[in-house]
């Protein structure tokens, strides 16, 4: 690969008391060497640079940037901007350096070679420009093919970062789950969450395998003569719901590593190989009747009526619980009977809920629930209920049942009204004969004469309270309004209220961080507490501002130096903590941050206006 112009400079004029400069160049990677690749992002940097021997000028030294002229092919997927400053002494010689950098994330979606139009400035009444680079893409590079679940990638992947994808079977049959992981194999730790879309998946009904809260941990493999960061990052489970040739197709993840605490990082993209897997059909030999193609898991079955005694008329509760391994979302339940001495009524749908066990597999429980109303006397039984079901592990049919209950009818006590049981006739279909509604009559409603409402309410003592309802109405209304005005006059107040309740906020959700051990959050909400507090005294937000910025601003507004560069050091130290997982134990560390954090902001509050 060649890469013309890798560092494009356009010399200014020989350097004086003030001297201007624009450069660009593509971002090297730690090992200084650049590889562009299809489908890949990469970051193309402009430097815009100011150099004094005798310092003072102005931050903001340029005027009318242009950014570079990407050409099709190469497409802009972010954009940022940090500043940079140093200082040197040679020889006695005072020089300083101030730099804005404008940061470009390239996504390339085609091989070739591109050039990149020069980025250009003004400085001083002068204008700047930086030579075009040129840019050769080549073809995106080979993905890791599939693997089952405990099988060690080719040694022959060692010698670079590689997206690696698993999966836990690779015959199946419809219905039948499989679980589908993705492992990412880094040179160096991940500081932020890895970011990737499900991949497409035609034919299949999957579900994500991780929580919210999932923890991403890195463990130490050999592979060959290297060693890698073996990172789980994604894990799906995937329901094929029909026969053929099913593909899921290669997933791209685009993630951040950084090796070390002044090393910068750098963000890498990596795509896996697609999974195809030929689902075959349900064996025909040895199929129950009445079983349905959804069912296919592992299910147990319960049926809650327990023995006893009950009245013709009386209605009781009966639940139907289906619970397992499977696909509850397409379970529908065991067939129930019809009976010519009760009546049994659906009481809403059926309720169904699903967990996630160990990241590894999803468990269900469906469950229906029944009016049971007993309509003729006698000795009955409620027969067995059945369910069956394919169970994939053993590869055979399984009927669960459930065993039948005995039930003692007495007859209605006198004068009661007994609903008469519906037989299914010629004209009734079967899942209809037990239906209440037919047999349901409205209550009697008589007529109620002689009310002595009217005269209750002109003798009553509450009448008063009821004409005098309007005009305290109106007066507490009034009220209301002034106040209201009183309080949205006072921005000040207002803006403090609102600070106040965003602390305690904050405040909340750290200690909820540090009792759950989420890392990333404790420290994140750390960090906030104080950035919140520097834009009230600043105020303006303090987030975007880099640490010379900020320090200029709290200096104006009389913060001490000591104080200044305490708050600095203690947010450069929770932006490490927070990145840096395997380092830092929460629970040891976690109350001293927190206790830290509270006494610096109890020493800002004396500075907020």
């Amino acid at each position: 690969m060649a890469i013309g112009g890798l560092l494009a400079l356009t010399p200014s004029l020989a350097w004086g008391q003030n001297s201007y400069q624009i450069t660009m160049q593509v971002a090297t990677g730690e090992d200084g060497v650049s590889i562009m690749r299809v489908g890949e992002d990469f970051v193309v940097e402009v430097s815009l640079t100011a150099q004094s021997r005798r310092g003072g000028f102005r931050s903001q030294f340029y005027r009318n940037y242009t950014a570079p002229m990407f050409p099709a092919g190469l497409t802009v997927v972010d954009r940022s901007e940090s500043t940079r400053s140093s200082v040197a002494i040679v020889n006695g010689r005072y020089t300083q350096e101030f730099s804005h950098v404008m940061s470009y994330v390239v996504r390339p979606g085609k091989e070739g070679q591109y050039t990149v139009g020069p980025a250009t400035m003004e400085a001083d009444g002068k204008l700047y420009k930086a030579d075009a680079i040129t840019i050769s893409i080549l073809p995106p590079r080979a993905a890791p093919g599939v693997l089952i679940d405990g099988q060690d990638p080719d040694p022959a992947l060692a010698g670079d970062e590689f997206f690696q994808v698993t999966i836990s079977r690779d015959r199946v049959t419809v219905g039948q789950p499989v679980m589908v992981s993705w492992y990412l194999y880094s040179t160096s730790r991940l500081t932020e969450r890895p970011q990737s879309d499900p991949p497409e998946s035609q034919g299949f009904f999957s579900k994500s395998l991780f929580s919210q809260n999932h923890t991403y941990e890195m463990e130490r493999v050999q592979l060959g003569s290297a060693v890698f960061f073996r990172t789980l990052v994604f894990r799906r489970m995937y329901w094929p719901q029909r026969t053929g040739t099913l593909t899921i197709a290669p997933r791209t993840v685009s993630y951040r590593t950084r090796s070390g605490f002044l090393n910068t990082g750098k963000t890498e993209n990596r795509t896996s190989a697609e999974v195809k897997f030929d689902v075959q059909a349900l064996p025909v030999t040895g199929r129950p009747g009445g079983f349905l193609e959804d069912h296919v898991g592992q299910y147990r079955l319960r049926l809650d009526l327990a023995p006893g005694s009950m009245k013709v008329g009386d209605a009781i509760d009966l639940t139907v619980t289906v619970e397992g391994e499977a696909l509850m979302t397409a379970c529908r339940g065991p067939v129930m009977p019809q009976l010519d001495w009760a009546r049994l009524e659906p009481n809403g749908s059926p309720a169904i809920t699903e967990t996630v066990e160990n990241e590894e597999k999803v468990l269900g429980v469906w469950k229906a629930k029944y009016v049971f109303i007993a309509t003729s006397e006698g000795q009955h039984e409620f027969p067995a209920l059945s369910f069956p079901y394919f169970d994939p592990v053993a590869q055979k049919y399984v009927t669960a049942t459930t065993e039948p209950v005995k039930l003692a009818v007495a007859p209605a006590p006198p004068g009661s009204r007994v609903i008469t049981p519906s037989t299914p006739g010629a004209g009734t279909s079967a899942g209809t004969s037990n239906v209440l509604a037919p047999k349901l009559k409205p209550p009697a409603v008589k007529d109620i004469s002689g009310s002595s409402l009217r005269a209750r309410f002109w003798k009553g003592s509450w009448r008063w309270w009821l004409m005098a309802a309007p005009p305290l109405v109106w007066l507490g209304f009034g009220v209301f309004r002034f106040l209201r005005r009183r309080r949205l006059a006072d921005v000040g107040g207002l803006r403090r209220k609102a600070a106040r309740s965003r602390r305690r906020q904050s405040i909340t959700r750290v200690k909820a961080a540090l009792r759950a051990n989420r890392h990333e959050d404790f420290y994140g909400e750390c960090e906030r507490l104080l950035v919140d507090t520097l834009s009230e005294i600043v105020s303006r937000s303090a987030m975007g501002l880099v640490h010379a910025e900020l320090q200029q601003a709290l200096g104006e507004k009389k913060v001490p130096e000591d104080l200044i560069d305490e708050v600095l050091d203690t947010l450069e130290g929770l932006d490490f903590a927070r990145y840096a997982p395997g380092t830092v134990q929460l629970a040891a560390e976690g109350p001293a941050q927190l206790d830290k954090t509270m006494q610096l902001l109890h020493r800002l509050d004396a500075f907020v206006e």
